[in-house]
């Protein structure tokens, strides 16, 4: 009898580039993204050093707490709206044009805009991928087989899918090579969408993904 347990996540370190999808450069949101956490750190410590949160960016890079990626500042401008938010906005030299705009909330800590949600999208099912592997793991140390059926992981309680995941993306086990995740009808792009983990290799290929060259 196969003995139920949770699965716990194993360790996942793994090297695993993300992407592009379509117009939108998932790895430029991200990197927007980690500046405009620098960012907030920098302002966060100017605060608690002068009793006041800083006016604009230029007097944080200026007294040297924070230092621009030359290339991302090529391409975003990063402005600060008093203490609520911090915007990135796109420049004529991003592929995609001027004007696109990437929000960060300070009270919320949550992005919005350009990129951010479809980079969730993504992250969250390459997430999933990972997890279905755990699970596959542990099934294998419990009982000495390779499951065959992610749905047989779910039965017997190895593994518990995010359900806002499960609403849009089946996932499937290919023997022991790959772990594929496919779109449903209700996803905002369509069914038939396919983003793989290879085993093998341990990276993620299919929709969105496009790796980086070495």
């Amino acid at each position: 009898m196969i003995r139920r347990m949770t699965a716990v996540c194993l360790v996942l370190l793994w090297n695993i580039p993300f992407s592009t999808y379509a117009e939108i450069d998932l790895e430029e949101v991200r990197n927007v993204q980690t500046t405009i956490r620098s960012i907030y750190n920098a302002a966060r410590m100017y605060e608690q050093d002068r009793g006041v949160w800083p006016d604009n960016l230029e007097r944080l890079v200026e007294i040297g707490w924070i230092t621009l990626d030359r290339n991302i500042g090529e391409r975003w401008e990063f402005s600060l709206e008093g203490c609520e938010r911090i915007f990135a906005t796109s420049t004529n030299a991003m592929d995609v044009g001027a004007g696109y705009i990437i929000e960060f909330d300070v009270g919320t800590g949550q992005f919005s805009g350009y990129g951010t949600e479809r980079a969730k999208d993504i992250a969250d099912v390459q997430s999933s991928l990972g997890a279905v592997y755990n699970a596959a793991r542990m099934c294998e140390m419990d009982t000495g087989n390779w499951p065959e059926t992610v749905s047989g992981l779910v039965q017997y309680g190895y593994l518990t899918l995010d359900e806002s995941v499960a609403a849009n993306w089946e996932f499937e086990l290919e023997g022991r090579e790959k772990i594929i995740a496919i779109s449903k009808a209700s996803f905002a792009d369509g069914a038939g969408n396919r983003i793989e983990l290879d085993l093998a290799e341990m990276e993620f290929l299919g929709y969105g993904i496009v790796q980086q060259e070495e």
